[in-house]
């Protein structure tokens, strides 16, 4: 039996459709189940017991662990997180095999490979993803459950050792391909390598934090879901309000930019992220102080948003590595 069969049983699904099994990048194993009523996302991962598992095993189960207890614990205290809402855990077993499963229930929307600014903020609708992030890092972590707080941080570091170590590993992947045809797409190939190993070597050294927030941990237009509404007022006559955020696997406390730095970075339009991008902070910044009293400048956004350069290339980095990976085996 189809693993997406044995869930459908466990949740009482006689009919239904389901989209094709993705692997996020720390390996856990995404597919979403819908039928007339109710939009399933369903998260799995292969049950590892050995206490001596590889790193790569370890940084699966932290991943998933960490997406599924963040989501309980948003779903528990009704915060205010356009993500889905937790639903059932459980085990299921295929032949031999045992994997732990966990369900979101989450609102139907639609991805933009690129967000314009309009998408990004919006002065007057809260629902654009700057004011989503202001209206996210007002939620007072003090008052999360100390035991979240660790669990939560013990995760992120481990999966942060994994990424690390795979993206040197993949490294070696663009060099000699660098070597070969892709030399062509670059006027002086030798330099990214270079650029690469620095940004590596460097890594650890991450920005202050100005404020302990939730972060998502690897922000993204594809983890964005929009619905289209209708406004009469626009220039087309429709909006499209940030219904869902994916993938929160990443998620961990950091400082206030991390996760507008890398949306603007990786997913925005030219245009927004070059001349831009202190309109979208600064939106998010007005909507943030008008909840809570903050204890940054919008000025140390600035200088925020240029240190995350580097993180951003980096995870972007490991993506492509992987890509190339996959496309030469």
């Amino acid at each position: 039996m189809l693993l997406s069969q044995l869930v459908a049983k466990e949740l009482n699904m006689s009919t239904y459709t389901e989209t094709q099994a993705t692997v996020t990048l720390n390996g856990v194993t995404v597919f979403e189940l819908k039928n007339s009523n109710v939009n399933y996302r369903v998260f799995l991962v292969r049950n590892n017991n050995n206490e001596a598992m590889e790193l790569s095993d370890a940084a699966k189960l932290a991943a998933f662990f960490n997406s599924k207890f963040f989501h309980m614990n948003v779903t528990k205290n009704s915060m205010a997180i356009p993500c889905g809402r937790f639903e059932h855990s459980f085990r299921i077993d295929d032949d031999d095999v045992s994997y732990l499963v966990f369900v979101i229930r989450f609102q139907h929307g639609v991805r933009r490979r690129q967000l314009n600014e309009h998408e990004l903020c919006q002065a007057s609708h809260l629902h654009f993803v700057a004011e989503k992030m202001a209206i996210m890092h007002a939620i007072n972590t003090a008052t999360m459950p100390s035991e979240l707080l660790r669990v939560i941080e013990e995760n992120h570091e481990n999966i942060r050792r994994y990424q690390k170590r795979v993206g040197t590993q993949l490294l070696e992947i663009l060099r000699e391909a660098l070597k070969g045809e892709l030399s062509r797409y670059f006027s002086i190939p030798t330099k990214i390598i270079s650029k690469l190993e620095t940004l590596m070597d460097s890594e650890d050294e991450r920005a202050e934090l100005s404020e302990h927030v939730i972060c998502h941990g690897h922000l993204t237009a594809e983890k964005c879901f929009f619905n289209k509404t209708w406004n009469g007022s626009s220039a087309n006559g429709y909006q499209y309000e940030l219904v869902d955020i994916s993938e929160w696997e990443n998620v961990h406390f950091g400082d206030v930019a991390s996760d507008l730095s890398n949306l603007i970075i990786s997913s925005a339009e030219p245009y927004v992220r070059r001349k831009k991008y202190m309109t979208i902070f600064r939106s998010y910044y007005y909507s943030r102080v008008d909840r809570i009293t903050t204890t940054f400048k919008l000025a140390d956004l600035k200088e925020l948003f240029q240190k995350h350069h580097k993180e951003a290339v980096l995870m972007g980095s490991v993506f492509v590595f992987k890509v190339l990976k996959n496309s030469r085996a």
